[in-house]
């Protein structure tokens, strides 16, 4: 499913997309200033655009990644575009240190392959972030929001994916515990700003998950079990005990030389 950025734009324009942008900004700041390189380059996806005030303070080059020409359009400022395929970034290997993708993998064909690519050009201690949609949430199953557009993810397929693009998952979070509509009351209004500030205390699902996640720096092959340095500690104690019965074995005419 194609990403419409048109409804996405009028949706934060309403009161409900002011408070997911306030909510999620609050995620988003976080994790920039988690990175704790001092010369950032941040890489999002262009519907981060939104956030953009809470973004570029954190970092020293920030770029948009837009993957349709319809979505140029947009004015957000000069200098933070780059229109490019999901599949190739125009980015040279291991020179990012931050991927955000919000309102995006959800859109994405061939999330395995979009998401080795964000592998491919972070570098060996980058951050990825992404904020997906909750499967099993209210927001995914109602059209009037982003959320409900696009593939929504459980918990379990989004250990999956990333395992696959070769991710290793840091932090679990979870945003927009209030249900996808406007209160009609101040004191609904009080509630739900509180509930989001408690990350959602004593609420057992939420709209979406907001995870962090870190590449993998080896790369499994096929067939082959992942080798741990206890691994190479058991078989270097067993290759010593097998050669030390053999030498108690073996007379001192039987020495074989190199």
């Amino acid at each position: 499913m194609r990403l419409n950025l048109s409804k996405i734009v009028t949706f934060y324009k309403t009161d409900i997309g002011v408070y997911v942008r306030d909510s999620l900004s609050i995620k988003l700041m976080q994790f920039c200033k988690s990175i704790s390189v001092q010369d950032k380059t941040i890489v999002a996806s262009g519907a981060s655009c939104f956030y953009l005030d809470a973004l570029k303070q954190y970092s020293n080059r920030f770029a948009l990644q837009l993957y349709h020409s319809t979505h140029a359009d947009l004015n957000v400022g000069q200098g933070h575009f780059i229109e490019c395929n999901r599949e190739y970034w125009p980015y040279r290997a291991e020179n990012v240190d931050g991927v955000i993708m919000l309102h995006d993998l959800e859109f994405a064909e061939n999330p395995e392959v979009y998401l080795r690519e964000a592998w491919r050009v972070l570098k060996g201690e980058g951050r990825l972030l992404l904020v997906i949609p909750n499967r099993s949430g209210g927001w995914a199953r109602q059209d009037n929001t982003p959320f409900g557009q696009g593939h929504p993810y459980s918990m379990e397929q989004i250990r999956k994916i990333l395992a696959t693009a070769h991710f290793q998952i840091d932090t679990i979070d979870k945003a927009l515990f209030f249900p996808p509509y406007e209160p009609k009351t101040s004191v609904a209004r009080l509630y739900r700003r509180w509930i989001e500030r408690l990350d959602g205390l004593f609420c057992m699902n939420s709209g979406v998950f907001v995870i962090e996640a870190s590449k993998r720096i080896y790369a499994p092959t096929n067939g082959l079990k992942e080798f741990t340095a206890q691994s190479a500690r058991n078989i270097m104690m067993n290759k010593g005990k097998v050669e030390a019965a053999g030498r108690s074995h073996k007379s001192p005419s039987s020495r074989v030389l190199d």
